[in-house]
């Protein structure tokens, strides 16, 4: 597994928490 496929659902998912957090 490289380093930018461990990294992208991370980013992905502090995306989502963004968002999410925002509309709340």
């Amino acid at each position: 597994m490289s380093k930018a496929t461990m990294e992208f659902p991370r980013l992905l998912t502090y995306y989502a928490c963004e968002r999410y957090n925002m509309f709340n």
